[in-house]
């Protein structure tokens, strides 16, 4: 058989109310060289019915499932399922626009020599109103090739964290024994990508924002916040700052300011899980802080110093106060494009 360009592995858990979109949304490119495979992490639902009666009906769609094991395990079963040149990590409740979709599918052989491509993305509500538009990337013709870029791209706003923004080349990952970190609940996927942006020695950039990030959607693949979750998190930031420490390069330095700024934007946390969960919560921060010590930007000094001078549960409940002004907005852009439909 052909070897599929590209194999797309979804990890599924609970998500029957999105699963048609994402994988209509993925069929309507009509790709002949891609394989989609779903990997099912133990559904209570009726997620794993809707994967087997899309697997039956779909020949480039593969199913397998397991018992619940967490993301990281699904994604790194569907590496190993996989064989396509590329990979890309989706999640069940997001959904693509097809045709942006195969015009960077289409631009592939001409970086051949690409190890990771990223594009930019949406973030969008369960209405699809377009909360925020994730730009991070000229806008450009063509891919933009060459490590130099990388240092324009992590000083931008917002995360990179987000896996399905990337295509990876998987002798790349295999070689590299690059995978998930298992057991982890919670920013394996920000361990994980920090990995690759310093391994990497081959990126493309290609603007073309084809993937569409639901932000409130519930429960399906994330859950409430508790002090398991809170603790993963502050796992994956500590790992990961450790690991950029021991990299000499102006990429790990930036990507050490951003793990600064997701600590600190995560101090709100303190005040969004139950209150039998704060005194654990409120020492895992208190742990975590050293991570913004290694920000060296202006700003991040400055909040370092109120980090460590008001202490976290004050930084928090200002944090968190910002987070419900952010939330309030979203719902008003949410409603004006409701009435405006």
């Amino acid at each position: 058989m052909k070897r599929p360009v590209l194999s797309i592995i979804i990890p599924i858990y609970n998500a029957e109310k999105y699963l048609p979109k994402c994988l209509d949304s993925i069929l309507a490119a009509e790709l002949e060289d891609v394989e989609l495979l779903l990997v099912d992490d133990g559904s209570t639902d009726t997620s794993a019915e809707l994967c087997c009666e899309y697997a039956r009906n779909h020949k480039c769609i593969d199913y397998v499932s397991q018992k619940n094991s967490g993301p990281s395990a699904a994604r790194n079963r569907g590496l190993e399922l996989s064989s396509g040149e590329y990979v890309t990590f989706f999640d069940g409740d997001d959904y693509i626009n097809s045709v942006s979709f195969c015009k960077t599918l289409d631009l592939l052989n001409s970086c051949p020599e690409a190890e990771v491509w990223v594009s930019d993305f949406c973030r969008v509500s369960d209405s699809g109103c377009i909360l925020d538009k994730v730009y991070q990337i000229d806008d450009t013709p063509e891919p933009i090739s060459g490590n130099n870029y990388l240092r324009q791209f992590l000083s931008r706003r917002d995360c990179v964290w987000n896996v399905w923004r990337y295509l990876f080349k998987r002798k790349f990952l295999i070689d590299n024994e690059l995978r998930f970190i298992e057991g982890i609940d919670c920013a394996e996927d920000l361990e994980f990508v920090v990995r690759i942006l310093t391994k990497a020695e081959k990126l493309v950039f290609f603007h073309n924002p084809y993937y569409f990030y639901r932000v409130n959607y519930g429960s399906s693949l994330t859950r409430r916040y508790d002090a398991e979750r809170v603790e993963y998190l502050t796992a994956m930031l500590q790992c990961s700052a450790k690991h950029l420490k021991n990299e000499n390069s102006e990429a790990s330095r930036l990507l050490l300011n951003k793990i600064a700024l997701e600590f600190f934007l995560n101090l709100a946390l303190l005040q969004e899980v139950l209150p039998a969960d704060r005194t654990k919560v409120r020492k895992l921060l208190q742990e975590t802080a050293w991570v913004m010590r290694l920000g060296d930007g202006h700003i991040l000094k400055l909040l370092e110093i109120a980090v460590r001078c008001l202490h976290v549960d004050n930084v928090s409940k200002a944090v968190y106060c910002l987070k419900r002004i952010k939330r309030r907005l979203r719902k008003m852009k949410i409603a004006v494009s409701a009435v405006s439909k």
